[in-house]
């Protein structure tokens, strides 16, 4: 039976080359030089560049795993000679109703979330790390496309951010791996490098922001209520 890489309907590259994987190797040099200068501008780059690394990472998880599948033509034979009353076979019941036709696959090319949520049913994602990656994702899609920023918080943003794609590369397997390559293990720990994150401290800041957002509602809403909204916050955070 032949796999999708070998058949005339795969659509899609069978394994990343070592300028590829170099292209990842510049682009993390510039995540760290736009994250140590400090101030909001490079913080946005960051963002932007941690974001599409992500993007790269879990693509290339999505299609290591449907290099694996049957190809879209010989998936429909099976469809066909199933649909016409052949005796039942488990296997193959299992090859068509777990293939990733051309309509899927092109919402997994386009939506970042229809790939956390392939990967989250394949056990290479947790719940919790979809979450944080969808939520990141739109952090950037508001710096990148509606030109705003959540100030107080884009550099806790960046380094976590920083951090949770090190781990995705350090976990990464390729199918094929050129001679020379730099391997995703050596790019994770040029990411996480001296890394260290204050969870305390992180928790406060996004506590005291979500209050601020909450007196803004409050003060747009009904005049006056700020102070008593904010103790509700503050009484539930804490």
């Amino acid at each position: 039976m032949p796999f999708q890489p070998f058949a005339h309907d795969w659509d899609r590259v069978q394994f990343s080359g070592s300028e590829q994987w170099r292209w990842l190797a510049v682009e993390i040099a510039e995540i760290r030089r736009c994250a140590a200068a400090g101030d909001q501008a490079h913080d946005r780059l960051a963002l932007l560049l941690i974001d599409h690394l992500v993007e790269v990472i879990v693509g290339r998880e999505v299609n290591a795993r449907l290099a694996w599948q049957p190809a879209d033509s010989v998936v429909e034979e099976l469809r066909e000679i199933r649909d016409s009353g052949a005796e039942p076979d488990a296997t193959v019941d299992r090859l068509i109703d777990e293939h990733v036709g051309p309509d899927r696959r092109h919402q997994l090319d386009m939506h970042l979330h229809e790939k956390t949520k392939y990967l989250v049913k394949h056990d290479v994602l947790t719940s919790q790390e979809r979450e944080v990656l969808d939520r990141m994702h739109e952090y950037r899609n508001a710096a990148y496309h509606r030109d705003t920023l959540e100030a107080d918080l884009i550099s806790d943003l960046v380094l976590a951010y920083m951090m949770l794609a090190s781990q995705l590369l350090a976990r990464h397997r390729p199918i094929v791996l050129a001679r020379g390559t730099t391997r995703p293990g050596e790019l994770s720990a040029l990411l996480a490098d001296g890394l260290e994150m204050d969870l305390k401290a992180v928790a406060g800041r996004f506590s005291e922001h979500a209050k601020k957002r909450v007196d803004g509602v409050a003060r747009a809403v009904r005049p006056g209520q700020a102070v008593p909204v904010r103790a509700a916050v503050t009484a539930t955070v804490a």
